[in-house]
């Protein structure tokens, strides 16, 4: 879908044109399906969680505001907003998991060994919550730091601060297996 074709069939799904949310979902599923399963690591669940944001974003479509962020932009904020509750209401700590992340579903599985997928794994896993969330929008769903930072509401410096900081833990806890 070009940009206008994503304007258009906002403007006709927020007068309740479900032909034209279904476009827009076709567009947008596969996208933030992925971005959920990075953050929940499980198929079904993340198939079910996507499913719930889309059911959210028909019900607030006529609250997105074109001049206040894009639309997937905005989508994305709905899908954090939501993954936020998600985990409150499971009240479990998140923690990637071992499919999440390591490598993108379109990639060839055999990227990394069992044991750098472990390594990384573990190192992923001392990074807080915030800076796993930043590192993903960033890599895997190949975000702008000024999107990011509309997604979980913090200022782009804050973002580039975060990603430094992140990118920095994993350096040093990588760094031992790779000295010579």
């Amino acid at each position: 879908m070009d940009k206008e074709e994503i304007i258009n069939s906002i403007k006709l799904s927020q007068t309740g044109n479900t032909e034209a949310f279904g476009r827009l979902f076709d567009y947008y599923y596969p996208e933030i399906h992925r971005y959920i399963y990075y953050r929940v690591g499980h198929q079904q669940d993340a198939e079910d969680v996507t499913a719930s944001i889309f059911i959210k974003i028909w019900d607030k479509i006529n609250l997105y505001d074109q001049e206040k962020a894009s639309f997937r932009v905005w989508i994305y904020r709905v899908a954090h907003n939501h993954m936020v509750d998600f985990y409150r209401k499971k009240r479990e700590t998140y923690e990637l998991h071992e499919n999440a992340m390591l490598m993108d579903p379109k990639d060839n599985p055999e990227i990394l060994t069992n044991q750098e997928k472990k390594r990384l794994l573990e190192a992923l896993n001392k990074l807080t919550p915030v800076q796993q969330q930043i590192l993903q929008l960033q890599f895997f769903s190949d975000l702008s730091n000024k999107e990011i930072a509309n997604i979980v509401d913090k200022k782009e410096g804050a973002i580039r601060a975060i990603q430094f900081r992140a990118l920095r833990t994993l350096l040093d806890e990588l760094k031992p297996y790779y000295e010579e």
